[in-house]
């Protein structure tokens, strides 16, 4: 099992270093931690159709990199990518070394609102 694993890292390293971002991931811009990693940056473009017409639009963009590059990374911690800041969304490892992070162009607030007000 470990020649498999073995295996799948080293492809995850090949996939990784061949489809890294123009100018790589750079995560906590600006911060003293800044740090440029290699990722796969995906932004698909979603247009889902309505039953009796129109469509919803909308995208769920991420970037896919190594567990160990990601390390303390969380979730609204900014990332910036082709000059663009995301923000973190959510992180999800796939438990074999490798993170998808989901991003989102704007980070929510911690604002606790009082009750019966938004």
């Amino acid at each position: 099992m470990s020649d498999f694993n073995a295996l799948m890292a080293a492809a995850d390293d090949v996939l990784i270093s061949t489809f890294n971002v123009d100018g790589c991931v750079e995560l906590w811009p600006g911060d003293a931690r800044s740090q440029k990693i290699e990722g796969v940056f995906d932004n698909p473009f979603l247009l889902t159709g309505i039953p009796d017409g129109g469509q919803i639009q909308g995208s769920d963009p991420s970037f896919t990199a190594h567990d160990r590059d990601i390390i303390g990374l969380e979730k609204k911690d900014p990332v910036l990518i082709v000059d663009v800041t995301w923000y973190v969304k959510s992180l999800q490892p796939d438990g074999s070394g490798v993170t998808r992070v989901f991003l989102s162009k704007y980070q929510k607030s911690d604002m606790d609102f009082p009750s019966g007000r938004l």
